[in-house]
């Protein structure tokens, strides 16, 4: 698996690129075989705005990534634009997740769906349903 302190150095577009090879990595083995989107591939096919806690935010096209599933299927991650939402939201939502198949990150379970996350201090990434609740909480350990 590759190391995700590298992507995260390169700049913001980094988080998205980082988040598709966290759950590239945990992926089904049924779906071994996947592709990688880059940026401008997977803006095409990701909202240009998104649903999340009572509000919608427009996601960033130039920092988002894809993977794209031998089943058809996709998994679809970008930054957005939090600067409608508080301070207390923005400290762990600053991203958007939409997938089409099922997910397993360090031991917990994750359906078809969309989701927001972020990436937190002392190496911790969190995912969180739409209404903003935690749902996923990992150590970055789990995944390098």
């Amino acid at each position: 698996m590759m190391r995700i302190s590298r992507f995260w150095r390169s700049g913001f577009w980094a988080g998205a690129m980082a988040a598709c090879v966290l759950m590239l990595g945990q992926v089904p083995a049924h779906a071994a075989t996947a592709k990688i989107l880059n940026r401008s591939a997977a803006k095409k096919i990701m909202p240009a705005t998104v649903f999340f806690r009572g509000q919608t935010a427009p996601t960033q096209g130039r920092n988002s990534c894809g993977v794209h599933f031998a089943n058809g299927k996709y998994m679809l991650a970008a930054l957005v634009d939090t600067s409608g939402y508080s301070t207390e939201v923005k400290h762990k939502y600053q991203g958007y997740l939409l997938t089409e198949v099922p997910l397993e990150i360090d031991g917990h379970k994750l359906g078809p769906g969309a989701y927001g996350f972020g990436f937190l201090a002392h190496n911790h990434f969190v995912v969180l349903n739409i209404g903003g609740e935690e749902i996923l909480h990992a150590s970055w350990h789990a995944f390098v």
